[in-house]
C-alpha cells in the first residue's frame, strides 16, 4: 500500500483506519475532522500535474531513440579507426580475409560485408588490389548476371596484382556467354576441378 501519511500529512492512526476494510470501534471522528483532506480543486491540480508529467514522459520517450542515434554517431565519428591511414586499413582488411579466396557465390562473404560498412571502407576495399586477386567460382548456384558482375569486379579491382582464380567447369560457359573482359593486363592462373 502507498504510504498515505507522506502524501497528505495524515496521522498513522488515520492511515490505519482508512486502510482497514473492517471498521474499528470507536470511530475517530475528531481526528477525521481535524485532518486536511484534498478538496476537488486540489484533486484537479494534482490531475493536471500528473497529465503534464505523463506528456513530458511521452515526449522524452520519443526523443530517446534520436538521442541514442546521435550518441552512437558521435562515438563513431570519434572512433580511433577513423584516424588510420587508408593503406593501413587496407592491410587490416587483407589480414581479416586471411588469404582466403573470395567466394563469388557467397551472399555473406567477408569482402561483401566490408563493402557495406561505410563509404570510406568501400573506397579502401575497392582500392586494395590484394583483396581482389584471389577468388573462386564454386558449385553454389548464383544468377549468371550476379556471377558475371562479381567476376568482372574482382578482375577489375585486382588491377595488376597476380591472380589466383579457381573455376568449376560450369563457369567457363558462363564466362564465354557473358564475354567478360578485364581492363589492364593480367595472367590468370586457372585451376579447374
Amino acid at each position: 500500500m502507498e504510504d498515505v501519511n507522506t502524501n497528505y500529512g495524515l496521522s498513522p492512526k488515520l492511515c490505519s483506519f482508512i486502510a482497514n476494510t473492517i471498521m474499528p470501534q470507536p470511530l475517530p471522528i475528531d481526528q477525521v475532522r481535524s485532518t486536511y483532506v484534498p478538496g476537488p480543486s486540489d484533486i484537479s491540480t494534482i490531475q493536471i500535474s500528473v497529465e503534464c508529467s505523463e506528456m513530458a514522459m511521452r515526449s522524452m520517450e520519443v526523443q530517446l531513440p534520436r538521442i541514442r542515434w546521435f550518441y552512437a554517431l558521435q562515438r563513431s565519428l570519434l572512433a580511433p579507426i577513423r584516424k588510420l591511414p587508408d593503406n593501413v586499413l587496407g592491410e587490416i582488411f587483407i589480414h581479416i580475409m586471411g588469404g582466403d579466396a573470395i567466394d563469388i557465390g557467397a551472399r555473406d562473404g567477408q569482402i561483401w560485408a566490408l563493402l557495406q560498412v561505410c563509404a570510406r571502407w568501400r573506397e579502401v576495399v575497392e582500392s586494395t588490389p590484394g583483396l581482389w586477386s584471389k577468388f573462386h567460382v564454386g558449385k553454389k548456384e548464383v544468377r549468371q548476371k550476379t556471377m558475371s558482375h562479381r567476376i568482372k569486379m574482382c578482375l577489375d579491382l585486382s588491377r595488376t596484382a597476380p591472380l589466383s582464380v579457381s573455376l568449376y567447369p560450369h563457369t567457363y560457359r558462363v564466362l564465354q556467354l557473358q564475354g567478360i573482359q578485364c581492363t589492364g593486363s593480367f595472367r590468370p592462373i586457372v585451376h579447374s576441378f
